[in-house]
Order: structure tokens, then sequence, then C-alpha cells
């Protein structure tokens, strides 16, 4: 859950400062000033196809090869050098052409941060129709059409670089792990 005030007062002006100006969906936990940023949450969200945050590049080939749903490809990796005293900081991009997820098929991209998948973006014709039957199978109730948060699970329908729409999934511990690395070691 979210630090109260007076706990970010505890840890000083920079943590406050951070928290007031660090944008809208930086969120501090409990473990704040001892992020490991590869540590794995013991309660993950469910992406797409059931798959799980924080499962590994290999065990998320591994579920999608037993869904027969499509051939996974690195799409991109990049990792930056890891000096003392500074976490690792990996991202890897997979793609599955022919991903099917409640009847609709399409490209499903994860990325993973730190070998934890942190999100996916799902590309499909009728991606309207499948973001309403999504929130609709999950019983998340649909009152903001653009972007609905369920516990630590963002679902938002957006377009994507190439101007087709695109629902992405994401939880939110994992980008706001990235962020805060951003802002401390970069």
């Amino acid at each position: 859950m979210a630090r109260s005030t007076n706990l970010a007062l505890g840890l000083g002006l920079p943590v406050l400062l951070l928290a007031l100006y660090g944008g809208a969906h930086v969120v501090f936990y409990e473990t704040y000033r001892n992020v490991s940023f590869t540590e794995v949450a013991y309660d993950p969200v469910l992406f797409a196809g059931d798959l799980p945050s924080y499962i590994t590049p290999e065990e998320f080939q591994r579920r999608v090869a037993a869904m027969g749903s499509g051939e996974v490809s690195v799409k991109d990796e990049q990792t930056s050098e890891s000096d003392p005293g500074r976490p690792p900081f990996k991202h890897t991009f997979m793609d599955v052409h022919g991903f099917t997820d409640i009847g609709f098929t399409g490209t499903l991209t994860a990325h993973f941060f730190n070998d934890r998948l942190a999100e996916v973006w799902f590309q499909a014709p009728n991606v309207h129709d499948y973001y309403d039957q999504l929130l609709h199978q999950r019983g998340i109730p649909s009152n903001e059409p653009r972007e609905l948060r369920h516990g630590h699970l963002i679902i938002r329908l957006a377009m994507g670089p190439t101007g087709a729409p695109r629902v992405y999934m994401e939880d939110e511990r994992l980008t706001d792990e990235m962020k805060l690395w951003i802002k401390r070691y970069s």
C-alpha cells in the first residue's frame, strides 16, 4: 500500500519531494528505501492469457508454448553495465504472433524488467471488442473507458506507435520500480 505523509517525512526531504513531484503514477511501498530491483512479488497480477507478472522470460516462453498460442521471438534486449552499488537494469521485449486470448487472436508484446514480466500489450483486429470482453470476463466495471486500475493491475486502451489501438496491461509495482531506478541511477 502507499506510504503515509508522516512516513514520507521520516525518510527525508528528497523522498518527500519525489513523492510530491515525481509523477502521478509513482507509488511508494514499505520497502521503498530497500528496493532490490530484482525481487519477485508473492501476489502477481494476471495479464492476457492469464500470464502472471513477475515470471521470467524462460517461464513466459514455456507457458506460451504450453498454451499453443503462437510463436515467441525475442524482439529486443537491452542491458546496462552494472556498477558496484548500482543494481542491474535490463529490458527484454518478446513478441508472440498468433497469440489468442478469450477468442481474439493478434500480437502480444511482453516487456520484462530485470527478468520479470512487467507489462504486455495486445494488438488484434477488433481490439475495442477485446477490451470490453476482457473487462467483462474479469468482472471489472468499465466506468472509465481509457484506463482502469484493479489492484496493482492497470489496463488501458491506447494507440501504439503505429497509430493502431492496443490494450496495455501493466503491474504498476514493476513500472514504478523502473521509474524509481531511472530517478536514482540515471
